[in-house]
């Protein structure tokens, strides 16, 4: 007992002299069993979170471009999760978020020229909070525009973040807040397949595309639904989504899980999926079967977690934290 409280008691003035020290983000170096050697590094357009010198995450934030995204996304082994901006689709962000069409306006895909949609989203007022237990919480406004000026939608997005576990998995929640502004707001996509429309459609909002260092992906889900397949489309309910695989030369597989929070418009959401050899993508999409419609002052909010899985976790593992989610967010 005596022993845990002298470390304690040291971890806590080590952490006092870290905070003298660095006055513009807490930085710590400590090899002890309080506190892994972790650190932040900030500018005005990124947040990144450190594992001695390899950066874990990255948060990236064009304030002209409105879509917030991460790359890298690493296991605590260095194996990155997500393919930027791939050549086949350089509008896909990794781990990013994207309505597809507000009011017929397309804030999905971009010009190959410019690198810009035909919707105009601006993030502004990024606020950043970091925690002495290495969690963190960022805050920003975006609005979606037809063009530059009046609004048509505006949000509030928060995300937080926790430090990795002693598995070394770790996981950010996003948290949405969108008003409708002065005139009526349709969230709409391409029609899926099933309902007539392309082999691609369906898709739109909390996206993941995967590493193409990615190999024998497996999806699972909360229905007890798995697959090692090839597969396109797909649209069925379900209350999280998992995908796995085997990165570069891991002897393991890890992976991304995507919790749907059940006070959001649907309990179990529609699961877009598009998996072609290398190309492995997946998203809640809550407008897959029908476009979503707001009154002007309307008002929803959308919580997801998603977790980062250095090894992948069972079924049992993940419906530990869907509970955990849900009792995090009850109102």
């Amino acid at each position: 007992m005596k022993t845990s409280v002298i470390a304690l008691f040291l971890c806590f003035i080590s952490i006092m002299i870290s905070l003298v020290c660095k006055n513009e983000v807490i930085t710590q170096d400590i090899k002890s069993d309080c506190f892994k050697p972790y650190s932040w590094q900030e500018s005005d357009s990124s947040l990144l979170f450190i594992n001695g010198t390899k950066v874990v995450w990255q948060l990236n934030y064009n304030l002209k471009k409105g879509k917030p995204y991460f790359s890298p996304l690493n296991t605590i082994d260095e194996h990155d999760l997500v393919w930027l901006r791939p050549s086949d689709h350089p509008w896909h962000y990794g781990l990013w978020f994207s309505w597809k069409y507000i009011n017929d306006v397309n804030f999905w895909e971009e010009d190959k020229s410019t690198g810009l949609s035909e919707g105009y989203a601006k993030v502004e007022n990024v606020v950043k909070t970091i925690n002495l237990d290495f969690s963190a919480t960022v805050k920003m406004n975006i609005s979606y525009s037809k063009e530059p000026g009046i609004p048509m939608l505006l949000e509030k997005r928060t995300y937080k973040f926790t430090p990795p576990d002693k598995k070394g998995n770790y996981y950010i929640d996003w948290i949405f807040d969108w008003v409708v502004q002065n005139d009526t707001v349709t969230l709409n996509r391409t029609l899926p397949e099933k309902l007539g429309g392309p082999e691609y459609g369906g898709y739109a909002g909390l996206s993941y595309r995967a590493t193409e260092n990615m190999s024998q992906h497996k999806y699972i889900h909360s229905n007890n639904w798995e697959n090692n397949e090839d597969i396109v489309g797909y649209g069925e309910k379900a209350k999280w989504m998992d995908l796995s695989g085997y990165l570069g030369e891991s002897t393991y597989a890890s992976g991304l899980t995507i919790i749907n929070h059940p006070n959001n418009m649907y309990d179990k959401v529609p699961w877009y999926i598009y998996k072609k050899d290398v190309f492995a993508f997946f998203n809640p999409s809550p407008v897959y079967n029908k476009p979503i419609t707001l009154m002007p002052r309307e008002r929803i909010q959308y919580k997801y977690r998603t977790l980062i899985n250095s090894k992948a976790l069972s079924r049992f593992k993940i419906e530990q934290h869907y509970q955990n989610f849900i009792n995090s967010y009850t109102n």
